[in-house]
């Protein structure tokens, strides 16, 4: 069961691989796996989407001002300037990630 701790602007989260902090209220949130529906749901405000999520109809409404990228467009996800991006383990350019987009953190959920 995960335990969220509120720390100002950050929560910190206890993954199965340790504690990482996210923001408390994300404002530009990227979504790199099947997740886009469940954080439309929650009312996070998804900027950018993978390519099933941005061709599911049922994602029309929450995803309509959002781009489609890919853990390819590091560039692309990057000019869109997320402050929280979402994945799991199996995203690529991980290092690539977390090395250009200083203001925004990176969660990487264990498949």
């Amino acid at each position: 069961m995960s335990q969220l701790r509120k720390n100002q602007e950050t929560i910190t989260y206890q993954s199965e691989n340790g504690k990482i902090k996210v923001p408390a209220n994300p404002k530009r949130v990227v979504v790199l796996s099947s997740y886009t529906g469940d954080a439309l749901k929650l009312g996070v405000p998804v900027v950018g989407a993978d390519s099933w999520s941005m061709n599911n109809p049922n994602f029309d409404k929450g995803l309509k001002n959002a781009k489609e990228v890919s853990d390819e467009d590091i560039e692309k996800i990057i000019a869109l300037k997320p402050d929280l991006i979402l994945g799991l383990s199996t995203v690529k350019n991980q290092d690539k990630l977390k090395k250009n987009c200083a203001t925004c953190h990176l969660y990487i959920w264990q498949k």
